[in-house]
């Protein structure tokens, strides 16, 4: 998902950190992780789904190719 090749990951000392700081953090870390589950559970349904119709339109089916469906981070 993450393209960490090129980059070196940013180390943060949770120690050194105000209260304040360290509060903001975490909760940043964990609604980033909470994202990825959700992310993970609705891919996961979508493959064990036999067909996906939104607004009324067939997008994906068992015996063909997902179409119409565009997944945007922002």
């Amino acid at each position: 998902m993450f393209n960490r090749k090129n980059k070196k990951d940013k180390k943060v000392d949770v120690l050194q950190m105000t209260d304040a700081e360290r509060v903001r953090f975490i909760r940043e870390v964990r609604k980033a992780l909470q994202d990825t589950i959700v992310e993970r559970k609705l891919w996961s349904s979508l493959l064990n789904a036999e067909s996906l119709e939104i607004n009324g339109k067939i997008v994906y089916n068992a015996n063909a190719q997902l179409n119409g469906l565009n997944w945007n981070r922002i």
